[in-house]
């Protein structure tokens, strides 16, 4: 097997433009990051089935350099529950305490100085994973 000697400069882009995170029930998730994270939804980007069926909705998200899709599909949900998908810079172990307290009623257990992991959003799963 030959393995190339040189690499191609990839090409340039504008930044971020979206994240999408795959959810079991996209209402409870936009309501979840509608009231930890400070999300709105983009109502007029909904995406759509032929048959008129919601399937993913799109979120503002203060402070993340693009929006947030999520996306319904249970199934990559479930087995992505154990990733995480999202973590947010906080600036110290206070900021990581105040955000424990003040969202304690959103499920948030664990926490680490540093960051705050946040999976799928939902109230059954544990939203703030400690980091090692």
């Amino acid at each position: 097997m030959n393995t190339p000697t040189t690499t191609a400069q990839a090409p340039a882009h504008q930044g971020l433009h979206h994240l999408e995170l795959c959810v079991s029930d996209l209402e409870r998730s936009s309501r979840w990051y509608g009231s930890v994270l400070g999300a709105s939804r983009v109502a007029e980007l909904d995406h759509r089935r032929p048959d008129g069926t919601l399937f993913s909705v799109v979120l503002d998200v203060p402070h993340l350099p693009g929006r947030l899709e999520l996306r319904l599909d249970p199934a990559a949900a479930r087995a992505l529950a154990d990733n995480e998908l999202l973590t947010l810079a906080v600036e110290d172990r206070a900021a990581v305490d105040e955000w424990v307290a003040h969202h304690r009623g959103a499920h948030l257990a664990a926490f680490h100085a540093a960051a705050v992991g946040l999976l799928e959003g939902p109230p059954e799963t544990e939203l703030l994973n400690p980091c090692p």
